[in-house]
C-alpha cells in the first residue's frame, strides 16, 4: 500500500494485491480525516504463480519462445542493430561494487563477452552502459553512485576499452532527445562525462524539441547550436537539420549520423 501526496489537502491511498489467479487494486482519496474510494480495478493474473512472479512467456511457449527470441536476434545483427533494451542483444554494464577503504571493484567478464559478440556480428559502434540516466522531470542526474564515484567508475571505464581497442568505437549516450528546458541539465552532465573519460565520444539526438520548431515547420538556426562543444556525434530528425550548422561540425571532425 502507497500514499501520494497531492497539491491540495488530499492524499490518495492505493492497495494492491497480486495473487496467483487475480489481481486487485483500490485508490482511495483522503480528505478531511475521511477515506473515499475513487478508483478500483481486477483483472486475471498472469506471470504469477503461488505469490511469486515467473517468467510469463517463457513458461506459456516453452522451447518456442527461446527459439522466437533466437531468430530474433539473429534478424537484429543482420541489420547490424547490436544495442537495444532487449535481453537478446543488450550488452550489460560491469558489475561494480565498492571495496574496503573505499576502492572500486569492477568487473567487465560479461561486458566483454558481450561486445566480443556482437563484434563478431559486425558491431561497428558502441553505446557505453553508464550506470545513470537524465530525470527529466527534476531535471538532474539519476544515478546510485554519488558523482565523484561515477567519475571514478567512467575513467576506469575508458581505460579499460582502450586496453581492448574499443576506444574508437565507443561512445555515450546519456540523454535523448532533450528539449530546450534540459539544456542546463544536459551541459552539466556532459561536462561531467567528458571531465571524467575524455576520450570517449558523446552523442546527442536533436528532435523538435532541440530544434525549436514544431512538426512540419523550420528556423534558420536550430537551438542545439547553444550546446556546440559538448558533442562530438550529432544525430538530427530527418526534418531538424541545420545544415550550416552540421557542415561545421563535420568540419571540426565531428560526426554527423543521419
Amino acid at each position: 500500500m502507497g500514499v501520494m501526496e497531492t497539491a491540495t489537502n488530499s492524499e490518495f491511498v492505493v492497495a494492491l494485491d497480486v495473487g496467483s489467479s487475480r489481481t486487485r487494486c483500490l485508490i482511495g482519496e483522503c480528505q478531511d480525516g475521511r477515506l473515499q474510494v475513487v478508483g478500483r480495478g481486477d483483472e486475471q493474473s498472469r506471470g504469477v504463480r503461488r505469490g511469486e512472479v515467473i517468467d510469463y512467456v517463457r513458461e506459456r511457449y516453452g522451447e518456442r519462445y527461446d527459439e522466437m527470441l533466437g531468430r530474433y536476434r539473429e534478424n537484429l545483427w543482420s541489420h547490424r542493430v547490436t544495442h537495444l533494451a532487449f535481453p537478446a542483444t543488450d550488452i550489460p554494464g560491469p558489475k561494480v561494487s565498492l571495496a574496503p577503504g573505499g576502492g572500486l571493484e569492477i568487473d567487465y567478464t560479461d561486458f566483454d563477452r558481450a561486445v566480443e559478440e556482437n563484434i563478431r556480428r559486425g558491431m561497428n559502434a558502441l553505446d557505453v552502459p553508464v550506470p545513470a540516466k537524465l530525470n527529466k522531470k527534476e531535471g538532474k542526474l539519476d544515478s546510485s553512485h554519488d558523482t565523484a564515484t561515477l567519475e571514478r567508475i567512467l575513467a576506469d571505464f575508458e581505460k579499460h576499452l582502450a586496453e581492448r581497442g574499443w576506444l574508437e568505437m565507443a561512445y555515450f549516450f546519456l540523454v535523448d532527445e532533450p528539449g530546450r528546458r534540459h539544456f542546463d541539465a544536459f551541459k552539466e552532465i556532459e561536462e561531467m562525462l567528458h571531465r571524467a573519460a575524455p576520450r570517449i565520444r558523446r552523442r546527442l539526438d536533436m528532435g523538435y524539441g532541440a530544434y525549436g520548431a514544431k512538426p512540419g515547420e523550420s528556423v534558420e538556426e536550430a537551438e542545439y547550436r547553444k550546446l556546440a562543444g559538448l558533442v562530438e556525434i550529432w544525430v538530427p530528425h530527418i526534418d531538424c537539420v541545420d545544415q550550416d550548422f552540421l557542415e561545421a561540425e563535420q568540419a571540426k571532425g565531428n560526426e554527423v549520423w543521419w
